[in-house]
């Protein structure tokens, strides 16, 4: 006696959802900025006399300028970072996929084939961010310009 296979589909709830869900993860990396925003202007004032105090007494700001290298690997680690994003929305993807199969054997082949390769993806883009992270820190170390302390002069004889 055959059995009759019993297809649920997803009710617009979990679409909607999931849409939401996944709007919410390809929007993150641009939220940071709005909650960074600085209201304090009672600090701001506060460094400001600081940092008079401190020229007046000889002392540097510490800032320095910013070098290409850092230019460079900021604009890598944000692709890097978007990259990440939309593997992550596959690996989503591929886990809807899979619950709501319904038993369908090749919609989770399917779906098992998406989280496999997602996830080699999302392995590859931590390694290349750890990479790229490790490459720049090592080179602007290496290329900081320390001035050499005030030597009296050689005596030549």
């Amino acid at each position: 006696m055959p059995t009759a296979q019993i297809k649920i589909k997803p009710s617009i709830f979990l679409k909607g959802a999931f849409a939401l869900f996944l709007l919410m993860a390809l929007l993150a990396p641009f939220s940071s900025g709005l909650a960074a925003q600085d209201n304090n202007y009672v600090t701001d004032d506060a460094q400001k006399l600081l940092d008079q105090a401190a020229q007046q007494a000889g002392a540097t700001s510490g800032e320095r300028p910013v070098t290409a290298v850092e230019i460079i690997g900021d604009i890598i680690k944000v692709v890097l970072g978007f990259v990440g994003v939309i593997f992550l929305a596959l690996v989503i993807y591929g886990g809807f996929t899979w619950m709501t199969a319904g038993g369908n054997e090749e919609k989770v082949s399917k779906a098992a084939t998406v989280l496999k390769q997602s996830g080699i993806g999302m392995a590859a883009i931590i390694i290349a961010f750890l990479i790229t992270t490790f490459v720049v820190n090592a080179l602007i170390e290496t290329s900081r310009f320390e001035p050499a302390p005030n030597l009296p002069p050689a005596q030549v004889e």
